[in-house]
């Protein structure tokens, strides 16, 4: 859209914050969702309208970036600018992957900030706290509609009080702007890069089932919330411990629409356990107990299992003299029912 707007930073070094281990995975989920944002059927930002702060794969400690003066600058001389024309713009992405923390303060347990590649251990922690930035473009109307995106642990800093933005004092028309917020774990918790298909680079989970999701075609913020929890979740079965996102408020989410361009998903359902005899699936509408017949024109029999793709969505499964088994069908995870 020619009036959306991005942020993406991505920072894998921080050479001079004692026990910040060098990550594997920011710089590149930071590039990968910049290239989403590209795409007409994905974000559709110009390019022109995204400011990259990716790091430089060569870091040494004398060219510690990207800062926060310089994301700053950006906001100062790119966005706000352009006031007092408001709202500015239709739509503002901001994505941060890298080392994160969550400061002390009135709000600590929503606190959220990715800390910048000129971080000092102990200190000054040079941070950008992405709840307040996000909530102040949001409550000076500066967008129609923020979306907030942080891939990065949430580990409490007691002795870290979060950076301010100066924006101006909250407008009425702000109440019916949207602020979507998308956590990739739950406060004081950590975030995971591990290994993954289908080269075993490291990637960011959270940023990995994100952008799963987001390939599959048009859907709402809440189809969005409920399909990354899933492919999150079905990524991380084989570890010891869960990630939680947290992806909020639900009211907002059902407010915003993600690859407007694009096609409804359509997900790959696989049926098992039951004879040759054609299935009857219906669909049911949200908050409905009444069902719609689902017409399986492009299903297939292979002898074995019944296979075809279904919308996102809730559904109940009837074989003839068979029984009948509810299930749900989320975005670009393929689905198995077994009968």
């Amino acid at each position: 859209m020619d009036d959306d707007w991005a942020i993406v930073i991505g920072i894998n070094q921080y050479p001079k914050v004692v026990g910040a281990s060098p990550l594997q995975g920011a710089v590149d989920d930071a590039r990968k969702f910049k290239g989403w944002l590209l795409k007409p059927e994905g974000g559709a930002v110009p390019q022109a309208h995204i400011g990259e702060f990716i790091q430089d794969a060569s870091v040494s400690s004398g060219a510690l970036k990207p800062t926060e003066s310089q994301l700053r600058a950006f906001i100062e001389d790119q966005l706000l600018s352009f006031l007092p024309q408001r709202p500015f713009g239709r739509r503002l992405y901001l994505y941060f992957s890298g080392h994160g923390i969550s400061p002390t303060g009135q709000e600590s347990i929503r606190n959220a900030a990715l800390l910048m590649a000129n971080a000092i251990m102990p200190t000054p922690l040079l941070h950008i706290p992405g709840n307040i930035l996000a909530e102040g473009m949001r409550s000076s109307a500066y967008f129609k509609q923020v979306v907030l995106i942080m891939d990065c642990c949430r580990d409490f800093e007691k002795n870290v009080i979060p950076n301010h933005f100066d924006f101006i004092d909250p407008v009425d028309v702000a109440k019916t702007c949207v602020l979507v917020e998308a956590y990739a774990t739950s406060w004081a918790s950590k975030a995971r890069e591990i290994p993954l298909p289908p080269d075993d680079t490291v990637q960011g989970v959270f940023t990995h089932a994100l952008l799963d999701v987001l390939s599959a075609g048009q859907m709402s913020g809440t189809l969005l919330k409920q399909s990354v929890k899933r492919c999150l979740a079905r990524l991380l079965k084989d570890e010891k411990k869960a990630q939680e996102p947290v992806i909020q408020p639900d009211d907002e989410l059902a407010r915003i629409l993600f690859n407007e361009a694009a096609s409804p998903p359509r997900t790959l359902v696989n049926i098992k356990g039951h004879p040759a005899a054609t299935p009857v699936i219906e669909f049911f509408p949200p908050g409905s107990d009444t069902s719609q017949q689902v017409v399986l024109a492009d299903w297939s029999f292979d002898g074995n299992d019944w296979s075809g793709p279904l919308e996102p969505s809730a559904y109940e499964l009837r074989i003839p003299g068979g029984g009948a088994k509810r299930f749900n069908v989320y975005a670009a995870i393929p689905e198995e029912v077994q009968l």
